[in-house]
């Protein structure tokens, strides 16, 4: 009994060292599923409490963000199905361009417009292409973490990146870009 406590006190203090680290990130992606705080928060809890519950089967420490996240997933999936709710992508999702690409005012509009429109094509994305973007450059997570998180291989894993990535920039081509010179030739228009 007395080793049993000693256990439980070392699984704990080493579960409460490992939290605090992917905390945020996992916070971060649940709610780019829920889209909702409430949600979100909720989701959160039980992930940890079912995290906590089943940490002794963890085998390899190092996975540990992964494993959490594919927890974070199902429980996400769960309410959604639950309360059946539309699924979308948090607003703050990548951004694609240093800040020395902008240093003047209009530049950093640009800037900002060009996001809004890659946070648009993201959104258009098909669900899985979606969460292989936010796991990749939200959560920074190598494509082999992401296809463990996913529960799919590591070459589906990279080839639904790819088509994302392809997909997001033929929309911004397609809609950015195509508003930009219809801009650029309105100008031209008023100037004559």
């Amino acid at each position: 009994m007395i080793l049993h406590r000693k256990k439980s006190k070392d699984k704990l203090k080493h579960f409460n060292q490992l939290v605090p680290l992917i905390y945020k990130d996992v916070a971060r992606y649940i709610f780019s599923i829920t889209r909702n705080e409430t949600l979100t928060e909720d989701v959160l809890q039980n992930t940890l409490i079912i995290a906590y519950e089943n940490f002794s089967e963890l085998k390899d420490i190092d996975k540990f963000k992964s494993w959490v996240l594919t927890i974070a997933r199902r429980e996400s999936i769960a309410l959604i199905k639950k309360y059946k709710r539309e699924v979308a992508i948090e607003d703050n999702i990548i951004e694609i361009m240093t800040d020395e690409d902008f240093s003047i005012p209009e530049q950093c509009v640009l800037k900002e417009e060009l996001i809004d429109h890659v946070i648009k094509a993201i959104n258009e994305l098909r669900t899985e292409y979606r969460q292989v973007i936010t796991l990749r450059y939200y959560n920074n997570l190598p494509l082999d973490e992401i296809a463990t998180v996913l529960n799919i291989s590591s070459s589906t894993a990279r080839v639904w990146h790819m088509r994302a990535k392809k997909e997001v920039y033929n929309w911004i081509k397609d809609n950015y870009l195509q508003v930009d010179l219809k801009k650029k030739s309105t100008k031209k228009e008023y100037s004559i």
